[in-house]
């Protein structure tokens, strides 16, 4: 998935604009003037500064020609206007102004003021790559590896990645570290790719994190260590990770790298499960079940044994179909527990199998 931003700050007559990335709305067509009476929604700029920068886009001077376009991208001092913007960013970015052909890229891969073309915008994040911008090069990166705009060629991507990455660019180090990783466009190689994920993880990168903690769990690339993937998968639990959050309850309820803790195990089955997360729901479930870290409740074991088999849980199938049967949190419907029963049973959980025969069902 694609990050977008956009080269966004600039001074004009001693006003400091700091413009949003944010490009919601395309207007069809631009003009070649711009009328500058301002609307009580944006910021005032003086008037005579407008025109002198409108004066000097004109003339050519690219420096102009780039506010210009901030400008109407905004609605800054002058009416909104993304079509008027790509013109101008174009005119900027075919002088070699590397903020523009930036913007131009974006304007190009989101279809703002432009007709959507991943060519052109392939082109222009090329332009502004080989002018050594590290996030036009992990877009380039991105290009070559997803095929978009340019014929695939993972190697080209590595290489694009690689020249984000030494520059510090974390999204880059985590797809280069994923490249050395799987062996896509570079021999694989886990030691290289538990280096970059560590730097991609070290600045925040979440996905970074938890693969580093699956690296330091399995000892792939480095040696194993519980502590260190506890460690990291705790960075990506606390930036929201569903996956994350439920294997730092498992160590929790475990003691797998940490001292066990069933109350901090509830914690973050509860986040996990939350967000979706099906491993999360049948652990949260069966702690109701069993009143591990929480007062017991089969209704509650039910309500989460519920929503994991509604995503095809086989072993949730088999919890709740066997509290139905019994009716235990639950009134007994055994029409419906056969159900759930034969789901699990028929994605081959051998309890279900079991149960099934012993109450002379199939």
């Amino acid at each position: 998935m694609r990050r977008i931003y956009l080269y966004s700050l600039c001074f004009l007559g001693g006003v400091c604009v700091s413009l949003s990335p944010t490009r919601l709305y395309a207007v069809n067509g631009f003009s070649t003037s711009i009328s500058l009476p301002l609307s009580s929604s944006v910021i005032q700029i003086d008037q005579d500064s407008i025109k002198e920068l409108m004066k000097a886009a004109f003339a050519g001077d690219v420096e102009a020609q780039f506010k210009l376009a901030l400008y109407c991208d905004e609605g800054t001092g002058v009416p909104q206007n993304q079509a008027e913007a790509a013109h101008w960013y174009r005119r900027a970015a075919e002088q070699g102004h590397l903020g523009a052909q930036f913007n131009l890229a974006v304007c190009y891969e989101t279809g703002i003021g432009v007709s959507q073309s991943y060519i052109e915008s392939a082109r222009w994040y090329r332009c502004a790559a080989e002018q050594g911008d590290a996030e036009a090069q992990f877009q380039t990166g991105l290009s070559y590896h997803d095929g978009l705009g340019v014929s695939l060629n993972k190697v080209e991507a590595v290489h694009w990645f690689r020249r984000a990455a030494e520059q510090g660019n974390k999204d880059a180090q985590f797809y280069l570290a994923l490249c050395y990783d799987e062996g896509i466009g570079v021999p694989k190689n886990p030691k290289e790719a538990v280096r970059w994920y560590h730097r991609a993880a070290e600045q925040g990168h979440m996905e970074a994190q938890f693969n580093l903690a699956v690296c330091y769990e399995a000892g792939i690339g480095v040696p194993q260590s519980y502590t260190e993937s506890v460690r990291w998968y705790h960075r990506a639990a606390e930036q929201g990770d569903a996956e994350a959050q439920f294997q730092i309850g498992f160590c929790f309820r475990n003691a797998v790298g940490v001292v066990h803790d069933d109350y901090e195990a509830i914690r973050w089955y509860r986040q996990s499960a939350e967000q979706g997360n099906s491993d999360a729901q049948v652990a949260l479930g069966r702690c109701y079940a069993d009143g591990v870290g929480v007062v017991q409740s089969y209704a509650e074991a039910v309500s989460w044994f519920r929503r994991a088999s509604e995503q095809g849980e086989a072993t949730a199938q088999f919890n709740l179909g066997y509290l139905m049967y019994k009716g235990l949190g639950v009134r007994i419907d055994r029409r419906e527990a056969l159900v759930w029963l034969r789901k699990a049973s028929r994605q081959g959980n051998e309890k279900a199998k079991a149960f099934l025969r012993q109450i002379g069902e199939r």
